[in-house]
């Protein structure tokens, strides 16, 4: 059914996948990347306000594309996720303007030698 009527609402309920596997052994520490496909099943629904149908069809006319841009879009959450992993050194003022004295060696009684 192609609407070209009112307004729509976009519905995407996630659900918390149940697992049945036992989790797996930890025989070393590593951060494993876990997308939300991997967490939750989805089923996207379109709503019309105006013609009042809870599910259109969402295969015809633009709302293919409009469907996909709005479940590909960054949220503030994703962007906010990314941004907490990339780190920007920049350098201040203080380290600008650092002057280190040579190197010194410190033998092992604590006594300074010179180079």
């Amino acid at each position: 059914m192609l609407l070209s009527c009112g307004p729509l609402q976009l519905l995407n309920p996630s659900i918390v996948k149940t697992r049945n596997e036992p989790p797996q052994k930890i025989s070393k520490l590593a951060v494993v990347a876990e997308t939300e496909e991997d967490r939750y099943d989805t089923r996207t629904k379109v709503l019309c306000y105006e013609c009042g149908v809870e599910d259109v069809e969402t295969t015809s006319g633009k709302l293919p594309s409009i469907v996909d841009g709005v479940l590909k879009a960054n949220t503030f959450a994703r962007q906010a996720e990314v941004k907490a992993w990339e780190q920007e050194i920049t350098p201040c003022e203080h380290t600008l303007c650092l002057e280190q004295d040579t190197g010194r060696h410190i033998d092992s009684q604590g006594g300074i030698i010179d180079f």
